[in-house]
């Protein structure tokens, strides 16, 4: 059944979520396909949220994050039409092609691709917080995949701080997917730029393996090896360069843990399509068993030179991010850069998000509610 709001006729429904329904969207005049992502007005505050959500979309305009096309209103909905990106999400395309983990060169490509469009959103004081595969949308392009950050429900926008939360703006708020939940979002206040990192070192893992870093267990278990640093061992095909990001990200310690322009600027992301770089050294805790909790010193030796002539190098890394930033500041905007309290009606538990599996993969992961789960407990 076709529904039509505006300019745009509704088709079938493609998604849903706790707080909204995702259909497809087609504009009249131009034939152009579009999504709408259609919240109803019942939900409470949820005025607050489509502000903060549409403050933040506004604001990030970048290739490797969903684009806000426009906002509409009936008396029941909001309507948030959103560009149309066809190919799934992340995690999808990892169970369909790769169930142990994409080639590592592929990797490489979508994790600089990610970082790009992170850098954008920090740079303007957007924290995702629910950073996670299902959230990140696959497009092609000219023959490629590119991706695409999504659904920012969840996000903070900081009004004073960029890519490093300042202590008064610091988050109290429990909220995003247990998968990939930073420990001090569990224990208290935090720096919601930083448990992004956190997440990032989670996708990365995923990518690298096709499992979870921290197990299938439930809920408790799940949190308490979270918060202990609990990580399964990283197999061994993952290259040491992606395997030296992942344990430089998923640091325990925030103040200690990778920050973005590190990440930008590791050898991983900024080396040859090959998983090793030029030599490089950088100190972090490793979390798994294996080798328990003493520090790690790893190096990588590669010829000289060949960062500088990388597709995706530091330089040109944080030249896109500059330059968006820019085109940013150039707009005459006159959006609320307030920060807006989260939704009281998210600050529930979904009863049934955690499953026991018999083990970390993520074919079985995927499966259960537990995977695509966002939560947002203790305010």
């Amino acid at each position: 059944m076709v529904v039509r709001v505006g300019d745009y006729d509704l088709g079938d429904v493609i998604g849903s979520g706790t707080y909204s329904t995702v259909r497809l969207a087609r504009h009249r005049q131009s034939g152009v396909n579009y999504v709408a992502k259609i919240v109803s007005r019942a939900v409470h505050n949820v005025d607050l949220d489509i502000r903060r959500e549409i403050a933040i979309l506004r604001r990030v305009r970048h290739d490797n994050v969903v684009r806000l096309i426009e906002i509409l209103e009936s008396p029941n909905n909001y309507y948030i039409i959103l560009e149309s990106v066809t190919g799934g999400d992340l995690c999808e395309y990892i169970i369909k092609n790769h169930e142990h983990g994409l080639p590592i060169a592929e990797v490489q490509r979508l994790f600089g691709q990610l970082i790009s469009g992170l850098g954008m959103c920090h740079g303007v004081g957007v924290a995702h917080r629910d950073l996670k595969p299902e959230n990140l949308l696959i497009a092609r392009k000219d023959g490629d995949l590119q991706l695409k950050i999504s659904d920012f429900g969840l996000s903070r926008l900081h009004r004073h701080s960029q890519n490093e939360a300042q202590p008064h703006e610091f988050a109290e708020t429990v909220t995003g997917t247990l998968a990939y939940l930073a420990p001090e979002m569990l224990s208290g206040r935090y720096d919601a730029f930083k448990a992004d990192m956190w997440s990032l070192g989670c996708i990365l893992y995923v990518m690298c393996t096709g499992m979870f870093p921290f197990g299938s267990d439930s809920g408790p278990v799940l949190e308490r090896r979270i918060l202990e640093g609990n990580m399964e061992p990283i197999p061994s095909h993952v290259p040491l360069a992606a395997r030296n990001l992942i344990l430089g990200l998923l640091v325990k310690n925030p103040e200690m843990r990778m920050t973005l322009p590190q990440v930008a600027a590791h050898p991983f992301v900024s080396g040859p399509a090959n998983g090793e770089s030029d030599r490089y050294t950088y100190v972090v805790e490793d979390l798994s068993p294996a080798h328990g909790p003493s520090p790690l010193t790893q190096s990588i030796e590669v010829a000289d030179g060949s960062m500088a002539n990388s597709p995706m190098s530091h330089s040109s890394v944080q030249r896109r991010i500059a330059e968006q930033l820019e085109a940013h500041r150039s707009d005459d905007d006159d959006d609320d850069d307030e920060t807006i309290p989260q939704n009281a009606a998210r600050q529930e538990m979904h009863a049934n998000a955690f499953a026991t599996l018999d083990r970390p993969g993520l074919v079985n992961m995927h499966s259960q509610q537990y995977a695509r789960s966002s939560i947002a407990v203790r305010p």
